[in-house]
């Protein structure tokens, strides 16, 4: 699907649609939701919810065009840019102040992440012969599957691209920070938000085009890539972009959650644990993918990574 991501956005869109707006109605049957929220919540964040799915929307686009051309664990350094994305959109869009703890917890974490999952950038033989075989790997997964490796030149701008987006996601979160703060229902963000991502991502078929097939004509686009998200030319689709769809529901979800419980920050400081676990995941023999060597590093940089957010929760505590 490399050069087809439009078809996977739109999929997953259409799918958070039909899942959240069905738990949406089951939620309403049980009186968890009244009829009369609902409409409020249209009624007056109408506008939050078309601005949510655009940003998403946009951001996706992108970010699965980018993430096509770049090494998996490249992608897990670029996605914690959100983090300071965010705490800036939280301090402009709800005045939100950090303490110089919190700061510095934060400033860890992204360390860590670094160490984790950048170790070359600290010079150590071991660490670089490591970062020298995620190299290789990712040139060989490439290669095994057609699409060649990328220039170096590409890469940059590739991870340029990928990394720019964290501030339309960092946008998004703290919005939804704001809706759940304010009374609204989990699942009416989600149902209404998808549901404008979803008109969103289609409104992009054509920068989709561009981007990927150079401008080439959008029925034989269509047709194309329609082809391989059913399994025409892979016997791995379309479960591959099913199984992902269904831990993306499962993950924004949870997500969703801990940002009712606390705050956007925590949640993504949280879900900076996936890095160092997603390092050790491509040391794996998986299909599709090329082990690469296992670094003890990716042990260090997990607790680095774990000191940051007991630091950021003890300058929250300290608030």
């Amino acid at each position: 699907m490399r050069g087809y991501t439009f078809f996977v956005a739109q999929a997953c869109a259409l799918a958070y649609v039909g899942v959240y707006f069905g738990v949406l109605a089951a939620r309403r049957r049980r009186g968890i939701v009244s009829r009369a929220a609902v409409a409020d919540a249209r009624r007056q964040h109408g506008r939050t919810f078309a601005v949510i799915g655009a940003l998403e929307a946009t951001a996706f686009a992108i970010q699965l065009y980018a993430a096509g051309r770049l090494p998996g664990s490249l992608i897990s350094v670029l996605n914690q840019a959100i983090l300071p994305f965010s705490m800036v959109a939280s301090a402009v869009l709800l005045g939100k102040r950090y303490t110089a703890a919190q700061v510095g917890g934060a400033a860890i974490v992204v360390a860590g992440v670094l160490l984790c999952t950048a170790p070359s950038a600290v010079g150590l033989g071991a660490v670089s012969a490591s970062t020298k075989g995620a190299v290789a790997a990712a040139a060989a997964s490439a290669a095994a599957a057609g699409a060649g490796a990328e220039p170096a030149a590409a890469v940059a701008v590739h991870a340029a691209l990928f990394g720019s987006t964290m501030a339309l996601i960092g946008v998004v979160v703290v919005l939804k920070e704001r809706l759940l703060k304010a009374g609204l229902d989990v699942f009416i963000v989600n149902s209404y938000g998808s549901a404008a991502q979803c008109v969103a991502t289609a409104a992009l078929l054509p920068l989709s085009v561009r981007l990927a097939a150079g401008g080439a004509p959008v029925g034989a686009y269509v047709r194309a890539g329609a082809a391989a998200l059913t399994g025409a030319t892979s016997p791995y689709m379309p479960w591959l972009t099913l199984g992902y769809i269904g831990a993306n529901l499962a993950f924004n979800i949870a997500a969703l959650n801990l940002v009712r419980c606390s705050s956007a920050v925590v949640a993504l400081l949280a879900s900076l644990f996936t890095v160092p676990l997603t390092s050790l995941v491509f040391c794996l023999p998986l299909p599709l993918l090329v082990a690469t060597p296992f670094s003890w590093w990716f042990v260090g940089g997990l607790a680095i990574i774990a000191a940051g957010v007991l630091m950021y929760n003890r300058g929250a505590a300290d608030q």
